[in-house]
């Protein structure tokens, strides 16, 4: 991978974003993806090639930490934590623990099941894929919780010393992308 390459789990976030749009350019340098498909990343970092290469290959891409960043421009960042996204506690609209014009997501509004987003829940964008990049082992059950909650697939690498958390569903698909493993839950 050479300094204007993208990092191979765009190929993957690509192919996943392709499978379900009608319209797709296989000469895209991303792969097949059209444009127009929402990414959200977790725990962008300093890292931002991922991230840049989507937003330029013409996806709305919302990257989300727990530390406020700079990303690159068409980039969106919210700061949040992916366990309070994960459990409806913050919104994705803007990482606010409050409520979005007074619709919380809450227990009441999911049933019984807090994976379940709230009908017309206005937090909660529509989203095609979320992944992340050297996701910690003890983060990887709340990323799969949130992509869970907004019917996305979770695509993610570990650190490279980390196997996937065991506490994953057993659906949980490894791919070889270039020189890097990357881990998938389909939605």
């Amino acid at each position: 991978m050479t300094g204007s390459d993208p990092p191979p789990i765009v190929a993957v976030v690509a192919e996943l974003l392709a499978r379900d749009s009608p319209v797709a350019d296989a000469a895209s340098p991303l792969g097949s993806a059209a444009e127009g498909g929402t990414v959200v990343e977790v725990g962008i970092g300093d890292r931002h090639d991922a991230a840049r290469a989507l937003a330029n290959a013409g996806h709305d891409v919302i990257a989300i930490d727990v530390t406020e960043r700079d990303v690159p421009s068409g980039v969106r960042f919210i700061q949040a934590d992916v366990h309070a996204l994960a459990d409806g506690s913050a919104s994705l609209i803007d990482g606010s623990t409050s409520p979005v014009d007074g619709a919380a997501t809450t227990a009441d509004d999911r049933g019984d099941d807090p994976s379940t987003p709230a009908v017309g829940d206005p937090s909660t964008p529509a989203v095609d894929v979320v992944y992340a990049r050297n996701l910690p082992a003890e983060i990887q059950p709340a990323a799969a919780r949130f992509a869970g909650r907004i019917d996305a697939p979770l695509a993610f690498t570990t650190l490279g010393f980390e196997v996937p958390s065991p506490s994953l569903p057993p659906t949980l698909v490894r791919r070889s992308a270039g020189s890097e493993t990357v881990f998938v839950l389909a939605d």
